[in-house]
C-alpha cells in the first residue's frame, strides 16, 4: 500500500510484494501519514481529508466505501500485530500529543496515558502487541523508548548523542 501525489492530487494504490499489478483505488487522501496494511490484508488505514478536518478511515480492498473510524483529528495509524485495534497520534496539544488507540469498529481502546513531544508521531508494534516502540524526548533530540502497554512502564532503549537527529 503507498500514496502518490499527481497533479496537486493524492491517490492510495495497492500492489504486489514485487510491485506488480499496481491498482489506484478510489479514495483520495491528504498528505497525512502513511497508509497501513492490516494484518489480515483486508483493510487500509488512513488519514484523509473529507473536507472537515483530518480523521482515520479504513479503506476496504474488496472495493467498499471506506469507512470512518476516527471522527476527530487523528493521524500516523499504526495496527496492532493481530489487528483488534489501531494506534494513532492525536491533535498537538502545543508542542506535544497524545497517542490513542481505537478498535476496529471505531470504540476507543484503552491505553495508558501516552503523551510524546511533536514530531514523534511513529509507532512500531512489537510482536505479541503488549508493547510499543515510540520516539521520545525534545522537539528534535529523540530516542527510541519501549512503552508496556498493559502497564504503562517506559524503558529507554537508546541513548543517542545530540548529534544524532531521527526523522
Amino acid at each position: 500500500v503507498f500514496g502518490s501525489s499527481r497533479s496537486g492530487s493524492n491517490q492510495l494504490w495497492t500492489c504486489d510484494s514485487d510491485g506488480a499489478n499496481a491498482t489506484q483505488l478510489t479514495f483520495l487522501t491528504s498528505d497525512c501519514g502513511s497508509p497501513r496494511l492490516s494484518p489480515d490484508g483486508q483493510w487500509i488505514a488512513v488519514a484523509a481529508d473529507p473536507g472537515t478536518g483530518v480523521q482515520l478511515f479504513k479503506i476496504p480492498l474488496d472495493g467498499s466505501s471506506p469507512v470512518p473510524t476516527v471522527e476527530e483529528y487523528s493521524i500516523d495509524p499504526v495496527w496492532s500485530p493481530e489487528g483488534r485495534f489501531l494506534v494513532y497520534a492525536g491533535a498537538d496539544e502545543g508542542p506535544i500529543f497524545r497517542v490513542r488507540a481505537v478498535t476496529v469498529d471505531g470504540r476507543p481502546y484503552g491505553l495508558p496515558d501516552l503523551i510524546l513531544s511533536r514530531g514523534a508521531s511513529r509507532f512500531c508494534f512489537l510482536p505479541g502487541g503488549t508493547a510499543l516502540v515510540v520516539l521520545k524526548g525534545e522537539f528534535q533530540y529523540k530516542n527510541f523508548w519501549l512503552i508496556d502497554l498493559k502497564t504503562g512502564n517506559q524503558r529507554q532503549l537508546t541513548n543517542f548523542g545530540r548529534e544524532f537527529i531521527i526523522g
